[in-house]
């Protein structure tokens, strides 16, 4: 690393010769076009395509190099190192536009390790490599401010990779980055809170661009459009840095100056500095009491240029383009939820919206497409994908996607796939019955504190905004002396700590609070939807005596009371379950695994380096003998041992409008509480939900197990691939399933993946559950649903029933002298249920009457 930091600094005497004067590897022109077209691409915001580019040609000049002979830092030419070297700084700066932060920290260490090799032979004395070591150390801190966003510790490190490549960048003269790189402390600088830091990296950004400008002999340097961009973001940014300093009337001075000109140029982003005029304006609000003005109209506006954007471009988007492009919006949601009680109508429409874009990115165009549209389509995307890899732009695909949606504006189909981001507070109403109301619970910050709000909304009248409270200070709370604090006891897994949380009731009254309930009034059904980390708490067994006789339904939002997907109540009792239980995870032979890839790799190899075991659960058996044998039913398919297999699942699991799952279930992710906003978030979290299925345990400790084929692991990813849309419920007696990555979206696990390929409702479970408790929860709540009773009275019912629970056998494992392993025996002994670890871990989700 020394060398990398000082060789700038060093006169190194080699012969340059073999260097300066060696055949080129890369003299056929389309690696270098190829190189071009990515870089448009990029510059242009199609990231995925860029990308893919790149990838290619990543791969095409490695073989090149090794079919030489050669290593990269052995190439002869300086030009070729130089290329190669170019590469991977664009794949890298691509990878860090769509959140990728694993594949920049791979392109950056090949870049430093090629580096360092190379530096004997002349990276000592050539000019132009102070350019390719500031873009090492821009690299880093790019990646770096990524992780800071998930801990804060990493902000530290972003910084110093920052001011390493300003450096590099001055002694490169590259005025353009050295812009750049000052915007992006800026950035870091105002998301530590150091606002007057943020405030004089802008200016030197400014300075910077004024020396670009000067300094061109571009005569329309003035008048490019990105130059132009990039300078109005610059000042509107230091608007915001003013307000946060107290300097109200010189921030808007500047930003609506800008405004002025942009209204005048009919610029593109004259929404987004709206946006940023109306949190200048909430900043004064919150400081001085000073009205808020047109802040809400502002914020209003800008939702509308947004829709208006998803509308004309997110069907021809991928899943990953379209996250990645809500992700961007987030700062939106954020601050428009500042607004509060000043337009509860506003924020109520927000949050539906919010909570229902994911889910509809993974909605796939080519499904609204007619077959010989879809084959043309394909046909040209694989002309465009031919072109591109040769280092021609080319979007045929595109073209005819935009007359596709023409025709699709005609007969409707358009319309459909828009239909659930259409919903507003209205429509919920409407759908509401006449005892019911509807809350929203959001999480958002304010002056550097996060808070729960619930938007609350009944059969008549508007909706209101309630102050719930500080979440950062409830999340501290101590149930007793001695007792971790409410985040502690949410992070842990072990349903003994959850007995501290439910037994505490001055968290269920700061939850429920006297003026929320006074607002639920007299309404009989609350449908309600949770936010932050609310998501992990059972809040509808956490209710104060004024509200007890409620009946509660949680929702993943409201806004599936209109969707008119509830689940099929006759279908749920009369129709046929597919079950799988008693499972073996370990396999005595050898198993040969020859079916199709498309595993996820991922999450296979994060439990594999976790080195876990778990053994055959007997009580998963029992529960699922006894719910197959009370069902009766001909048509149910039941799979067990060595038969419940990751395939056999797949081929099954939509033939039925029941689907239950008795296993090991596990979330192997962070555990902490926090809103993570990265758009490459989902991709890493939903391979960190999983299910055990038949063979699982064997081939995580096959070190030789290929993870693109099957390996009985079902991922939250891998569900969200799925098509169960006609599974009407699905329930899992396994541990953690209800957890993952708390988002300002959902929780990313597996009550993601199964929402995401279609399934109507869900019982899922907050943490590790008693395996003897499990058997009778469901063995009571499916014996209710035979009866007749409702999928959510059976719920309560099974509940009940196993709270009243005394006496039981269970199991217990024992060393057994023959095998010297451990088995399974059974004892009876007193155990009483009646605790919350026992009763309170099951949420039944998006069911509902």
């Amino acid at each position: 690393m020394k060398r990398l930091l000082f060789f700038i600094l060093l006169i190194v005497t080699v012969d340059f010769s073999f260097a300066q004067n060696g055949y080129t590897v890369f003299a056929d022109q389309s690696y270098h076009e190829r190189l071009s077209v990515a870089r448009r691409l990029n510059n242009s915001s199609k990231y995925m395509q860029a990308y893919e580019v790149l990838k290619g040609l990543n791969e095409d000049v490695d073989n090149a190099i090794a079919g030489n002979g050669l290593t990269a830092a052995s190439l002869p030419n300086v030009e070729d190192f130089k290329f190669y070297l170019n590469v991977l700084i664009s794949q890298a700066e691509c990878a860090y536009m769509m959140n990728l932060y694993r594949e920049m920290e791979a392109a950056a260490n090949e870049q430093f390790d090629a580096i360092n090799e190379r530096y004997d032979l002349d990276m000592g004395s050539i000019e132009e490599y102070p350019y390719q070591v500031a873009s090492y150390f821009k690299l880093f801190a790019d990646y770096y401010y990524i992780l800071g966003t998930q801990d804060s510790l990493y902000y530290s490190k972003s910084q110093s990779y920052y001011e390493d490549a300003l450096e590099y960048y001055d002694v490169a003269k590259d005025v353009e980055n050295l812009a750049i790189v000052n915007s992006d402390l800026a950035q870091l600088a105002y998301i530590k809170g150091e606002y007057q830091n943020a405030r004089e990296y802008i200016n030197s950004a400014l300075q910077t661009v004024s020396r670009r400008t000067i300094g061109s002999n571009d005569k329309n340097a003035n008048k490019d459009d990105v130059d132009r961009r990039f300078y109005e973001q610059l000042i509107t940014a230091r608007a915001l840095c003013m307000a946060q300093c107290g300097d109200y009337d010189e921030a808007l001075d500047e930003i609506n100056s800008i405004i002025d000109n942009a209204k005048k140029s009919r610029s593109k982003s004259l929404p987004e500095f709206n946006r940023r005029l109306a949190k200048i304006l909430m900043l004064q609000h919150f400081s001085d009491g000073t009205a808020i003005g047109n802040a809400d109209k502002l914020y209003a506006d800008y939702f509308d240029a947004i829709k208006d954007s998803v509308e004309n471009d997110f069907m021809q988007m991928t899943a990953d383009q379209r996250e990645q492009y809500w992700m961007l919006q987030r700062p939106f949601v954020v601050d428009c939820y500042q607004l509060e009680n000043h337009s509860p109508e506003l924020l109520y429409n927000v949050t539906l919206y919010n909570k229902g874009i994911l889910l509809q990115t993974s909605r796939s165009f080519d499904l609204l497409l007619k077959k010989e549209e879809l084959e043309e389509l394909t046909k040209r995307r694989m002309y465009d994908a031919k072109r591109l890899a040769s280092g021609n732009e080319s979007d045929t695909a595109g073209e005819y996607e935009s007359l596709i949606i023409k025709k699709m504006d005609i007969d409707g189909r358009r319309k459909k796939f828009f239909t659930s981001l259409s919903h507003t507070w209205r429509d919920v109403q409407k759908a509401l019955p006449k005892n019911g109301c509807a809350i929203e619970f959001v999480e958002y910050e304010k002056l550097s504190n996060m808070y729960f709000g619930a938007l609350i909304l009944k059969k008549n009248g508007k909706p209101q905004f309630i102050n719930i409270c500080n979440a950062d200070i409830l999340g501290c709370y101590c149930p007793k002396e001695g007792i971790s604090s409410l985040y502690s006891l949410l992070r842990s897994t072990s349903g003994v700590n959850k007995n501290n949380i439910y037994n505490d009731t001055v968290i269920w009254h700061t939850i429920w609070t006297d003026e929320l309930i006074s607002a639920i009034g007299d309404c009989k059904k609350v449908y309600f939807s949770p936010d932050g980390y609310l998501h992990q708490l059972a809040i509808e067994f956490m209710l104060p005596d004024k509200i007890k006789d409620k009946a509660l339904y949680r929702l993943s939002s409201t806004r599936v009371l209109v969707d008119g997907k509830k689940p099929d109540a006759k279908k749920i009792r009369d129709g046929a379950a597919f079950m799988l239980g008693g499972i073996r995870y370990q396999s005595y032979n050898e198993i040969e695994n020859e079916q199709d890839n498309g595993n996820d790799a991922m999450a296979f190899e994060i439990l594999q380096n976790k080195s876990l075991a778990f053994s055959y659960l007997y009580g998963a058996k029992e529960e699922c003998d006894s719910i197959f044998s009370l069902r009766n039913n001909s048509n149910d398919l039941y799979l067990q041992s060595f038969d419940a297999t990751e395939q056999s699942f797949y081929e099954n699991c939509n033939k039925f409008p029941l689907l239950h799952i008795s296993t090991h279930g596990y979330f192997s992710g962070d555990k902490n509480i926090y809103n993570e906003l990265l758009a490459s978030a989902s991709k890493d979290v939903l391979s960190e939900s999983v299910l055990m299925l038949s063979n699982s345990l064997t081939n995580l400790k096959n070190k030789d197990f290929d993870s693109t084929k099957k390996d009985g692991i079902l991922s939250a990813r891998e569900i969200a691939c799925l098509d169960l849309g006609n599974v009407e419920l699905v329930t899992t007696s396994a541990c953690q399933t209800g957890l993952g990555v708390i988002t300002a979206d959902g929780i990313y696990g597996l009550e993601r993946g199964f929402k995401s390929a279609g399934a109507k409702g869900m019982l899922l479970t907050l943490w590790s559950v008693n395996v003897t408790s499990a058997k009778l929860f469901f063995t009571s709540l499916y014996r209710y649903i035979e009866e007749g009773k409702s999928v959510h009275d059976a719920y309560l019912l099974a509940r009940t029933d196993l709270s009243k629970t005394k006496k039981t056998t269970i199991n217990t494992r024992m060393l057994s002298m023959k095998t010297l392993a451990s088995e399974e025996s059974k004892i009876n002994v007193s155990v009483n249920f009646n605790e919350p670890q026992h009763i309170d871990p099951y949420i039944l989700i998006d069911v509902w009457e």
